[in-house]
Protein backbone atom coordinates (compact mmCIF):
# COMPACT_ATOMS: atom_id res chain seq x y z
CA UNK A 1 0.00 0.00 0.00
CA UNK A 2 1.56 3.66 -0.83
CA UNK A 3 2.29 5.47 1.80
CA UNK A 4 0.10 9.17 1.89
CA UNK A 5 2.70 11.25 0.93
CA UNK A 6 4.07 9.01 -1.78
CA UNK A 7 0.07 9.45 -3.37
CA UNK A 8 0.58 12.98 -2.94
CA UNK A 9 3.58 13.32 -4.74
CA UNK A 10 1.84 11.66 -7.37
CA UNK A 11 -0.98 13.55 -7.91
CA UNK A 12 1.49 16.66 -7.73
CA UNK A 13 3.09 15.32 -10.22
CA UNK A 14 0.04 14.54 -12.76
CA UNK A 15 -0.94 17.98 -12.46
CA UNK A 16 2.65 19.64 -13.14
CA UNK A 17 2.69 17.27 -15.94
CA UNK A 18 -0.80 18.82 -17.27
CA UNK A 19 0.43 21.77 -16.92
CA UNK A 20 3.32 21.40 -18.75
CA UNK A 21 1.08 19.81 -22.00
CA UNK A 22 -1.69 22.90 -21.87
CA UNK A 23 1.66 25.49 -21.70
CA UNK A 24 2.58 23.38 -24.78
CA UNK A 25 -0.16 23.51 -26.68
CA UNK A 26 -0.94 27.00 -25.62
CA UNK A 27 2.38 28.31 -27.08
CA UNK A 28 1.49 26.16 -30.23
CA UNK A 29 -1.58 27.75 -31.06
CA UNK A 30 -0.15 31.68 -29.97
CA UNK A 31 2.48 30.56 -32.43
CA UNK A 32 0.51 29.48 -35.05
CA UNK A 33 -1.79 32.90 -35.15
CA UNK A 34 -1.92 36.30 -35.40
CA UNK A 35 -1.95 37.76 -32.42
CA UNK A 36 -2.48 41.48 -33.46
CA UNK A 37 -5.46 40.28 -35.12
CA UNK A 38 -7.01 39.01 -31.97
CA UNK A 39 -6.65 42.30 -30.69
CA UNK A 40 -8.15 43.60 -33.07
CA UNK A 41 -11.23 41.38 -32.48
CA UNK A 42 -11.61 42.06 -28.91
CA UNK A 43 -11.22 45.70 -29.47
CA UNK A 44 -14.23 46.02 -31.26
CA UNK A 45 -16.00 43.01 -29.47
CA UNK A 46 -19.57 44.23 -28.77
CA UNK A 47 -18.62 44.70 -24.81
CA UNK A 48 -22.54 45.28 -24.26
CA UNK A 49 -23.25 41.47 -24.77
CA UNK A 50 -20.28 39.97 -22.89
CA UNK A 51 -21.64 42.08 -19.53
CA UNK A 52 -24.83 40.46 -20.28
CA UNK A 53 -23.01 37.14 -20.04
CA UNK A 54 -21.44 38.02 -16.83
CA UNK A 55 -25.03 38.92 -15.63
CA UNK A 56 -26.62 35.92 -16.39
CA UNK A 57 -23.81 34.03 -15.17
CA UNK A 58 -23.70 35.50 -11.04
CA UNK A 59 -27.91 35.32 -11.71
CA UNK A 60 -29.54 32.49 -13.37
CA UNK A 61 -26.62 30.74 -13.58
CA UNK A 62 -25.66 30.02 -9.61
CA UNK A 63 -28.98 30.90 -9.17
CA UNK A 64 -29.84 27.51 -10.68
CA UNK A 65 -26.77 25.57 -9.39
CA UNK A 66 -27.43 26.89 -5.68
CA UNK A 67 -31.09 25.88 -5.58
CA UNK A 68 -29.65 22.66 -7.00
CA UNK A 69 -27.60 22.17 -3.89
CA UNK A 70 -30.12 23.31 -1.25
CA UNK A 71 -32.32 20.93 -2.35
CA UNK A 72 -28.90 18.11 -2.63
CA UNK A 73 -27.84 18.79 1.26
CA UNK A 74 -31.56 19.09 2.22
CA UNK A 75 -32.05 15.97 4.00
CA UNK A 76 -28.69 15.54 5.01
CA UNK A 77 -28.19 15.85 9.04
CA UNK A 78 -28.00 19.25 10.19
CA UNK A 79 -27.84 21.43 13.21
CA UNK A 80 -30.62 24.39 13.36
CA UNK A 81 -32.41 25.38 10.18
CA UNK A 82 -29.62 24.31 7.44
CA UNK A 83 -28.60 26.18 4.27
CA UNK A 84 -30.41 28.53 2.37
CA UNK A 85 -30.06 29.17 -1.17
CA UNK A 86 -28.70 32.77 -0.93
CA UNK A 87 -26.34 31.81 1.63
CA UNK A 88 -25.44 28.18 -0.90
CA UNK A 89 -25.14 30.91 -3.58
CA UNK A 90 -22.23 33.01 -2.00
CA UNK A 91 -20.97 30.23 -0.60
CA UNK A 92 -20.25 29.01 -4.52
CA UNK A 93 -19.33 32.36 -5.75
CA UNK A 94 -16.40 31.90 -2.93
CA UNK A 95 -15.78 28.32 -4.07
CA UNK A 96 -15.20 29.40 -7.87
CA UNK A 97 -13.37 32.64 -6.84
CA UNK A 98 -11.35 29.86 -5.09
CA UNK A 99 -10.71 27.41 -7.69
CA UNK A 100 -10.22 30.40 -10.00
CA UNK A 101 -7.26 31.38 -8.46
CA UNK A 102 -5.64 28.34 -7.09
CA UNK A 103 -4.95 24.68 -9.05
CA UNK A 104 -6.72 21.14 -8.05
CA UNK A 105 -10.53 23.43 -7.79
CA UNK A 106 -10.26 24.06 -4.11
CA UNK A 107 -12.96 25.95 -3.87
CA UNK A 108 -14.88 22.30 -3.77
CA UNK A 109 -13.37 21.38 -0.43
CA UNK A 110 -13.92 25.37 1.05
CA UNK A 111 -18.08 24.79 0.26
CA UNK A 112 -17.68 21.35 2.24
CA UNK A 113 -15.78 22.70 5.38
CA UNK A 114 -18.05 26.24 5.99
CA UNK A 115 -21.26 24.14 5.74
CA UNK A 116 -19.86 21.86 8.04
CA UNK A 117 -18.67 24.64 10.51
CA UNK A 118 -21.76 26.60 10.07
CA UNK A 119 -24.56 23.75 10.02
CA UNK A 120 -22.74 20.89 10.91
CA UNK A 121 -23.21 18.86 7.87
CA UNK A 122 -21.05 16.03 7.98
CA UNK A 123 -18.52 15.88 5.49
CA UNK A 124 -18.35 12.97 4.64
CA UNK A 125 -22.19 13.07 3.42
CA UNK A 126 -21.55 16.59 1.74
CA UNK A 127 -18.78 14.53 -0.43
CA UNK A 128 -21.31 11.97 -1.36
CA UNK A 129 -24.21 14.78 -2.27
CA UNK A 130 -21.66 16.54 -4.30
CA UNK A 131 -20.78 13.06 -6.16
CA UNK A 132 -24.64 12.66 -6.88
CA UNK A 133 -24.42 16.10 -8.54
CA UNK A 134 -21.77 15.34 -10.77
CA UNK A 135 -23.74 12.55 -11.84
CA UNK A 136 -26.45 15.12 -12.40
CA UNK A 137 -24.02 17.35 -14.53
CA UNK A 138 -22.87 15.10 -16.50
CA UNK A 139 -26.74 13.39 -17.34
CA UNK A 140 -27.72 17.32 -17.81
CA UNK A 141 -25.11 17.48 -20.42
CA UNK A 142 -24.93 14.36 -22.34
CA UNK A 143 -28.91 15.16 -22.74
CA UNK A 144 -28.37 18.07 -24.20
CA UNK A 145 -25.39 18.10 -25.87
CA UNK A 146 -25.28 14.89 -27.47
CA UNK A 147 -27.34 15.25 -30.08
CA UNK A 148 -26.28 18.80 -31.14
CA UNK A 149 -22.83 16.86 -31.72
CA UNK A 150 -23.82 13.98 -33.60
CA UNK A 151 -25.61 16.33 -35.81
CA UNK A 152 -23.27 18.84 -35.91
CA UNK A 153 -22.52 19.44 -39.67
CA UNK A 154 -19.07 20.64 -41.19
CA UNK A 155 -16.71 19.50 -38.00
CA UNK A 156 -14.21 17.23 -38.07
CA UNK A 157 -14.72 16.68 -34.50
CA UNK A 158 -18.43 16.35 -34.15
CA UNK A 159 -18.15 12.73 -33.98
CA UNK A 160 -14.85 11.69 -31.92
CA UNK A 161 -16.94 14.17 -29.08
CA UNK A 162 -19.94 12.25 -29.43
CA UNK A 163 -18.29 9.21 -29.02
CA UNK A 164 -16.33 10.30 -25.68
CA UNK A 165 -19.65 11.63 -24.41
CA UNK A 166 -21.74 8.41 -25.07
CA UNK A 167 -19.24 6.56 -23.32
CA UNK A 168 -19.44 9.49 -20.43
CA UNK A 169 -23.07 9.32 -20.14
CA UNK A 170 -23.25 5.42 -20.65
CA UNK A 171 -20.68 5.01 -17.92
CA UNK A 172 -22.66 7.10 -15.82
CA UNK A 173 -25.90 5.08 -16.31
CA UNK A 174 -23.59 1.47 -15.14
CA UNK A 175 -22.02 3.28 -12.15
CA UNK A 176 -26.00 4.66 -11.20
CA UNK A 177 -27.50 1.39 -11.44
CA UNK A 178 -25.06 -0.41 -9.43
CA UNK A 179 -24.72 2.17 -7.13
CA UNK A 180 -29.10 1.87 -6.90
CA UNK A 181 -28.21 -1.78 -6.33
CA UNK A 182 -26.00 -1.02 -3.76
CA UNK A 183 -28.11 0.91 -1.85
CA UNK A 184 -31.14 -1.44 -2.07
CA UNK A 185 -28.69 -4.44 -0.45
CA UNK A 186 -27.87 -1.42 2.13
CA UNK A 187 -24.45 -2.71 1.85
CA UNK A 188 -22.78 1.02 1.62
CA UNK A 189 -21.61 3.17 3.86
CA UNK A 190 -23.57 6.32 3.74
CA UNK A 191 -20.27 8.51 4.02
CA UNK A 192 -18.13 6.34 2.50
CA UNK A 193 -14.77 7.28 2.54
CA UNK A 194 -12.47 7.28 -0.47
CA UNK A 195 -10.37 3.98 0.36
CA UNK A 196 -6.52 3.93 0.11
CA UNK A 197 -5.16 2.84 -2.76
CA UNK A 198 -4.38 -0.89 -3.01
CA UNK A 199 -1.47 -0.62 -5.04
CA UNK A 200 0.53 1.01 -7.54
CA UNK A 201 -0.88 -1.13 -10.70
CA UNK A 202 -3.08 1.41 -12.18
CA UNK A 203 -5.84 -1.24 -13.00
CA UNK A 204 -5.89 -1.66 -8.98
CA UNK A 205 -6.13 1.70 -8.21
CA UNK A 206 -8.80 2.11 -10.75
CA UNK A 207 -10.98 -0.43 -9.63
CA UNK A 208 -10.26 1.28 -5.85
CA UNK A 209 -11.59 4.52 -7.24
CA UNK A 210 -14.70 2.97 -8.77
CA UNK A 211 -15.44 1.08 -5.56
CA UNK A 212 -15.38 4.29 -3.54
CA UNK A 213 -17.18 5.99 -6.52
CA UNK A 214 -20.09 3.54 -5.97
CA UNK A 215 -20.15 3.81 -2.26
CA UNK A 216 -20.27 7.51 -2.12
CA UNK A 217 -23.15 7.06 -4.77
CA UNK A 218 -25.14 4.16 -2.74
CA UNK A 219 -24.96 6.67 0.24
CA UNK A 220 -26.40 9.82 -1.39
CA UNK A 221 -29.13 8.10 -2.50
CA UNK A 222 -29.82 6.38 0.71
CA UNK A 223 -29.84 10.22 1.62
CA UNK A 224 -31.54 11.74 -0.98
CA UNK A 225 -33.99 8.94 -1.31
CA UNK A 226 -36.36 10.74 -3.36
CA UNK A 227 -36.97 10.30 -6.82
CA UNK A 228 -38.98 13.78 -7.16
CA UNK A 229 -35.43 15.28 -5.85
CA UNK A 230 -33.90 13.69 -8.51
CA UNK A 231 -35.82 15.02 -10.81
CA UNK A 232 -35.93 18.42 -9.63
CA UNK A 233 -32.08 18.38 -9.50
CA UNK A 234 -31.37 17.15 -12.83
CA UNK A 235 -34.25 19.94 -14.33
CA UNK A 236 -31.58 22.93 -12.76
CA UNK A 237 -28.77 21.09 -14.48
CA UNK A 238 -30.73 21.80 -17.61
CA UNK A 239 -31.35 25.03 -16.81
CA UNK A 240 -27.69 25.90 -15.81
CA UNK A 241 -26.50 24.50 -18.88
CA UNK A 242 -29.23 26.25 -21.19
CA UNK A 243 -27.52 29.45 -19.28
CA UNK A 244 -24.14 28.50 -20.15
CA UNK A 245 -25.44 27.76 -23.34
CA UNK A 246 -26.90 31.45 -24.00
CA UNK A 247 -23.39 32.67 -23.14
CA UNK A 248 -21.68 30.81 -25.43
CA UNK A 249 -24.30 32.36 -27.79
CA UNK A 250 -23.23 35.67 -26.69
CA UNK A 251 -19.85 35.42 -26.80
CA UNK A 252 -19.67 34.44 -30.20
CA UNK A 253 -22.23 36.69 -31.30
CA UNK A 254 -19.85 39.59 -29.69
CA UNK A 255 -16.77 38.76 -32.11
CA UNK A 256 -19.05 38.28 -34.63
CA UNK A 257 -18.97 34.93 -35.11
CA UNK A 258 -22.56 33.29 -36.04
CA UNK A 259 -22.74 29.51 -35.79
CA UNK A 260 -26.11 27.76 -35.19
CA UNK A 261 -27.68 26.75 -32.18
CA UNK A 262 -27.13 23.22 -31.82
CA UNK A 263 -23.21 24.17 -32.40
CA UNK A 264 -23.39 26.65 -29.06
CA UNK A 265 -23.85 23.13 -27.09
CA UNK A 266 -21.65 21.60 -29.19
CA UNK A 267 -18.93 23.88 -27.87
CA UNK A 268 -20.37 23.49 -24.45
CA UNK A 269 -20.00 19.55 -24.48
CA UNK A 270 -16.27 20.37 -26.42
CA UNK A 271 -15.00 22.70 -23.40
CA UNK A 272 -16.34 20.48 -20.50
CA UNK A 273 -14.33 17.55 -21.68
CA UNK A 274 -11.42 19.87 -22.16
CA UNK A 275 -11.48 20.96 -18.77
CA UNK A 276 -12.45 17.53 -16.97
CA UNK A 277 -9.07 16.82 -15.47
CA UNK A 278 -8.07 19.98 -12.98
CA UNK A 279 -4.65 21.41 -13.74
CA UNK A 280 -4.09 25.08 -14.31
CA UNK A 281 -5.85 27.59 -11.54
CA UNK A 282 -8.99 28.47 -13.50
CA UNK A 283 -8.61 26.06 -16.24
CA UNK A 284 -6.55 28.92 -17.69
CA UNK A 285 -5.16 27.84 -21.18
CA UNK A 286 -6.93 24.17 -20.96
CA UNK A 287 -10.31 25.93 -21.63
CA UNK A 288 -9.29 27.91 -24.68
CA UNK A 289 -7.28 25.39 -26.05
CA UNK A 290 -10.13 23.18 -26.04
CA UNK A 291 -12.75 25.91 -27.57
CA UNK A 292 -10.18 27.10 -30.36
CA UNK A 293 -9.64 23.51 -31.56
CA UNK A 294 -13.44 22.90 -31.36
CA UNK A 295 -14.20 26.56 -33.41
CA UNK A 296 -11.41 25.44 -35.85
CA UNK A 297 -13.28 22.30 -36.48
CA UNK A 298 -16.30 24.28 -37.94
CA UNK A 299 -13.56 26.88 -39.89
CA UNK A 300 -13.31 29.74 -37.75
CA UNK A 301 -10.22 31.37 -37.65
CA UNK A 302 -7.71 31.10 -35.21
CA UNK A 303 -8.17 34.48 -33.97
CA UNK A 304 -11.48 35.09 -34.06
CA UNK A 305 -11.64 31.50 -31.81
CA UNK A 306 -8.87 32.83 -29.39
CA UNK A 307 -11.32 36.16 -29.00
CA UNK A 308 -13.94 34.09 -28.43
CA UNK A 309 -12.33 32.12 -25.45
CA UNK A 310 -10.61 35.02 -23.78
CA UNK A 311 -14.24 36.75 -23.60
CA UNK A 312 -16.24 33.43 -22.73
CA UNK A 313 -13.58 32.51 -19.30
CA UNK A 314 -13.32 35.47 -18.62
CA UNK A 315 -17.30 36.26 -18.35
CA UNK A 316 -17.32 33.50 -16.11
CA UNK A 317 -13.86 33.84 -13.77
CA UNK A 318 -14.10 37.78 -13.60
CA UNK A 319 -17.61 38.14 -12.02
CA UNK A 320 -16.94 35.21 -9.82
CA UNK A 321 -13.80 36.65 -8.59
CA UNK A 322 -15.14 40.01 -7.78
CA UNK A 323 -18.52 38.78 -5.87
CA UNK A 324 -16.46 35.36 -4.76
CA UNK A 325 -13.56 37.07 -2.77
CA UNK A 326 -15.46 39.60 -0.18
CA UNK A 327 -17.21 36.24 0.61
CA UNK A 328 -14.21 34.02 0.90
CA UNK A 329 -12.64 36.77 3.01
CA UNK A 330 -15.87 37.04 5.32
CA UNK A 331 -15.84 32.89 5.96
CA UNK A 332 -12.52 32.40 6.23
CA UNK A 333 -10.45 35.64 7.32
CA UNK A 334 -8.03 35.77 4.13
CA UNK A 335 -7.70 34.43 0.82
CA UNK A 336 -4.61 32.63 2.27
CA UNK A 337 -6.43 30.82 4.77
CA UNK A 338 -9.12 29.69 2.30
CA UNK A 339 -6.72 28.80 -0.49
CA UNK A 340 -5.04 26.45 2.55
CA UNK A 341 -8.35 25.20 3.78
CA UNK A 342 -9.14 24.20 -0.19
CA UNK A 343 -5.88 22.45 -0.88
CA UNK A 344 -5.80 20.43 2.47
CA UNK A 345 -9.33 19.92 3.81
CA UNK A 346 -8.14 16.95 5.62
CA UNK A 347 -5.86 19.54 8.05
CA UNK A 348 -9.23 21.66 8.02
CA UNK A 349 -11.33 18.77 9.27
CA UNK A 350 -8.94 18.08 12.03
CA UNK A 351 -10.01 21.43 13.92
CA UNK A 352 -13.64 20.92 13.76
CA UNK A 353 -15.00 18.58 15.90
CA UNK A 354 -17.82 16.92 14.23
CA UNK A 355 -16.37 18.02 10.12
CA UNK A 356 -15.20 13.97 9.46
CA UNK A 357 -18.74 12.94 11.17
CA UNK A 358 -20.81 10.78 9.19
Amino acid sequence: MPEPGRQSQSLRLVRVILSVAVIGLCAWLLHTMDLRQVAVTLRHADWRLILLAMAINVGLNMVARATRWALLVAPLPHRGAGARTFELWRLLLAAFALSNLVPARAGEALRFMALSRRHGYPVGALIAAQFFEKILECASLVLLALPAALTAQGASLARPVALVAAAAGGGAIIVLVIAARARARGDAPVAAAPPPSPGFHPLARLGARLRSLVGHLAGAMRLLHSPRRWAAGLGLSVCADLVDATMIGLALTAVGIHLPVPVWFFILLALNLAIAVPSTPGQVGVLEAGVVVALIAFGVPKSQALAFALLYHASHVLPTVALGVPFMWREFGSPRRAAAVGLHPEAAAAEEPDAGRA
